[in-house]
């Protein structure tokens, strides 16, 4: 069998070099549809199919409490403590609490890392441990302790000079020395990124039930479903309820597997865009199809000899399969190599706005599908190939393979069909791009709250203050550091704040509005029972901010003042509040001079007195509606500001700014890392995912789009060649050039409106489905439809226009002599 194959192979390889231009259209053909193919499920591997890093990570679950309205939120203290302690189903639970960016000085300069605050027995949970040192100690894990935190290898690398003896070490955090007690392996950096991890015994917890304070991450037991699992829970999670009537918000307990939780935005685009692969590499196959099905064709005189010599099928099979082997194995490897290079593009663009994008690359696995389906082609090719050579009785295939027009119409004709199903899936993802730009375009058209151009955002990360002391000292540094930053020549405007729109640092939390000359709450145990009426408490965004703020982000100042210079540290509380807070509470009346306790958020229980109405700012992303929010004046609340977030909105190009407000930072704060952004570059990153999407649905239309042409000119070419006797005939009878050329553009527009129509049918189909990944357009807006057939006609009708130029100016002698 190897000799007979070996032997195949050899005759394909001078068939080749006979048919270069079949061949070079072939294997370029195939090798675009399994290098994106490739490319696409190297994405849907790594990130979606890819197992977490991790011991068993299928028993690994995220936790969350589910309150009345069904909304997953983070486990108060109580809560958490009495699940952990008193759950069957768990073999372990362990809280934490994330998005801490930290100021971490080691051997080198400072730097901003990601830094967790994990309880007792999470690594236990992540069966994950140290490569050097250990874990944490019981006496390092209680308030009051000296700080001990556990590090993570690149941190280790880059700070530590990878120095095996610990001891000898110092991280400065947050101003605060801490000590080095353990470094994790590679790989292992959750949650989100983190490379330190302290204990969260070391601060106090806060007794109240709907103080959420922490995420929280299990590991079932062994036998255990996740439907057992939530059971239990929720059974647990009620019995709290009834015990705790108003004063906890848990109805139920979220059960869901850690995979699943950090994926589970992006597992639908991705999967609607595995399949959008699969329609692509379904048109490559058909084009190959009908080049081979054409190419056949006029090989059919020398299939039937070889028939009547005595070639049984299955030997015809094996020598097809040899040279659309040879096709598909050639087009595997440039394809793996253009994948290669299309997974890095991605991958730099994924590392924005998709989970696990270190995990995106060509792999092992993904090579090995990669071959199958290179095999698969191969033999699909084949089999196709040889039960065309085999049709018919063997005397009449040898009688019409002496004509030249023998079998041309069925070829013909099932090369239509096939070009028709090209045009209907190529419409089908040009549709699909269409809404998605469309889409996008309806994003951008939002208005935000606030202008993006002409200002840079400056992050300065700064250390964890301690006593009344230092939050003085900080408001006048922040202060006098804003109006430094003011005073640089091209500055219009400028301000401070803990979190900038889609930097995803604002807090949010639960107000209560004040009666007038009601008593004020001394301790959280007095303010607690008011945020049992829900007709005086709210659901905002808090977001401290200077006096410069709403000018240099252009927020609009819709009544009242702005903050001044005068709300100090020591003046009377104050708040600006959004226009939607004040229609949600004070709808037709006046808001100014009304009180807000805001004090969970901030620790200062005195109520807020309302100075000023501003409008309405989308704080999270622009496909989200703008959330009710409190502005305070940092000044007032300085313990609250661990990255300060200027906007400085410039009369010049704002990168111009930059190096003058760097030098500003360092007269006053030398240590604290500092980064710089355009905020146009934070509105852009909100679209992230959104724009991922569509860069590689746009991928995928346009190369189906350039497939589709390159299938149609074969059809229109071979059908032009098998007619060139009865094109001949019609020239010599009178049909002038144009009149032959309009011809052969009308048969080929006759079969893109008919896969024009079809691919509508079956995009409104899809669309239908598909209508939760578009924001603001239905599945049938016109715009996109009209567009995508328009693109598809003119397409088509560049691909006619050589065959039809060529069919034109057949000369009538040369054709009928020629037959």
């Amino acid at each position: 069998m190897w000799a007979t194959l070996i032997q195949d192979l050899r005759c394909a390889q001078r068939q080749w070099k006979k048919s270069p231009v079949f061949v070079f259209t072939a294997v370029s053909t195939l090798a675009l549809g399994i290098g994106m193919a490739t490319a696409m499920f190297s994405v849907v591997y790594g990130v979606l199919l890819k197992p977490l890093p991790y011991e068993h990570p299928d028993r690994l679950v995220d936790l969350r409490e589910l309150n009345g309205q069904g909304g997953r939120v983070h486990f108060a203290d109580p809560n958490f403590d009495d699940i952990r302690a008193q759950n069957d189903v768990l073999e372990g639970m362990a809280g934490y609490v994330t998005g801490i960016s930290s100021v971490v000085t080691g051997s080198g300069e400072p730097q901003r890392i990601g830094m967790a605050v994990v309880s007792k027995d999470f690594f236990k949970v992540m069966r994950v441990h140290p490569v050097v040192g250990r874990t944490f100690l019981p006496d390092e894990q209680h308030v009051g302790a000296s700080q001990a935190v556990l590090v993570g290898r690149r941190l280790w690398r880059s700070q530590l000079d990878s120095t095996t003896d610990l001891a000898s070490k110092k991280l400065t955090i947050d101003g605060h020395p801490a000590t080095i007690v353990g470094v994790l392996p590679d790989g292992f950096d959750f949650p989100e990124a983190s490379q330190i991890w302290a204990p969260r015994e070391l601060y106090e917890t806060t007794p109240s039930r709907t103080a959420h304070n922490q995420e929280a991450v299990a590991r079932l037991r062994d036998g255990v479903s996740l439907t057992q699992a939530r059971a239990e829970l929720d059974v647990f999670a009620q019995r709290l309820k009834r015990q705790y009537g108003q004063d906890i918000d848990m109805t139920s307990v979220s059960v869901v597997p850690l995979h699943d939780y950090l994926t589970g935005d992006v597992q639908k685009p991705l999967w609607i865009l595995l399949g959008s692969m699969g329609l692509l590499l379904l048109i490559a196959f058909a084009n190959v199809t009908s080049l081979l099905l054409a190419r056949q064709a006029a090989r059919e005189r020398q299939a039937a000899v070889r028939a009547a010599l005595g070639a049984n099928w299955k030997r015809m099979m094996q020598q097809q399969f040899a040279e659309t082997l040879l096709v598909a194995m050639v087009a595997c490897v440039l394809g793996a190599l253009f994948a290669e290079a299309a997974v890095r593009a991605i991958s730099s663009f994924a590392s924005q706005s998709v989970p696990r994008w270190e995990s995106i690359q060509v792999s092992v696995p993904v090579l090995v599908a990669a071959i199958a389906v290179s095999l698969l082609i191969a033999a699909g090719l084949a089999l196709l190939a040889t039960s065309r050579s085999t049709q018919g009785e063997l005397q009449q295939r040898l009688r019409e393979g002496s004509r030249s027009e023998s079998n041309s119409t069925g070829v013909m004709r099932t090369g239509r069909n096939i070009t028709v199903g090209q045009m209907a899936v190529t419409l089908v993802l040009l549709v699909a791009a269409g809404l998605l730009a469309r889409s996008l375009q309806r994003a951008l058209a939002v208005n935000p709250g606030f202008r993006s151009e002409q200002v840079l955002t400056m992050e300065v990360y700064l250390p964890d203050l301690n006593g009344e002391s230092e939050y003085r000292q900080r408001s006048s540094q922040l202060g006098e550091f804003i109006h430094r930053l003011q005073a640089i020549p091209g500055v219009a405007a400028g301000g401070g704040t803990k979190g900038l729109p889609f930097t995803h640092r604002v807090w949010d939390g639960t107000y209560i509005v004040m009666q007038p000359n009601e008593v004020v709450p001394r301790t959280m145990d007095e303010l607690t029972p008011l945020f049992h009426d829900k007709n005086r408490t709210g659901y905002a965004d808090y977001v401290p901010a200077d006096p410069g703020y709403l000018a240099a982000m252009t927020i609009p100042l819709l009544q009242g003042r702005d903050f001044q210079d005068s709300d100090n540290y020591d003046a009377p509380p104050v708040a600006l509040v959004s226009a939607a807070l004040a229609r949600e509470k004070w709808p037709g009346q006046d808001p100014l001079g009304r009180r807000i306790e805001f004090g969970n958020m901030d620790g200062d229980l005195r109520p807020r007195t309302v100075v000023g109405v501003v409008g309405d700012v989308r704080y999270q992303d622009l496909e989200s509606q703008a959330d009710p929010a409190i502005y305070v004046p940092v000044a007032q609340r300085p313990n609250t500001i661990d990255v300060y977030s200027i906007a400085l909105r410039t009369s010049v190009d704002p990168s111009s700014v930059a190096p003058t407000a760097r030098r500003v930072a360092r007269d006053l704060m030398p240590s604290a890392p500092i980064e710089f952004r355009p905020m146009a570059d934070w509105v852009d990153g909100s679209l992230g995912m959104r724009k991922f999407s569509l860069l590689l649905a746009g991928g995928f239309a346009f190369c189906a789009l350039l497939l589709a042409v390159t299938g149609t000119y074969g059809v229109m070419a071979y059908a032009v060649e098998q007619r060139r006797r009865e094109i001949g005939v019609r020239i010599a009878l009178g049909a002038t050039s144009s009149r032959v050329w309009r011809m052969i553009l009308t048969q080929g527009l006759r079969l893109a409106l008919l896969g024009s129509a079809l691919g509508l049918l079956t995009s409104l189909l899809l669309a239908r489905v598909l209508q939760s990944q578009f924001f603001e357009v239905k599945g049938y807006d016109p715009i996109v439809l009209s567009v995508s057939v328009g693109c598809l006609l003119i397409t088509v009708a560049m691909a006619c226009w050589l065959p039809a130029r060529r069919a034109a100016r057949i000369q009538p002698i040369t054709a009928l002599r020629e037959q």
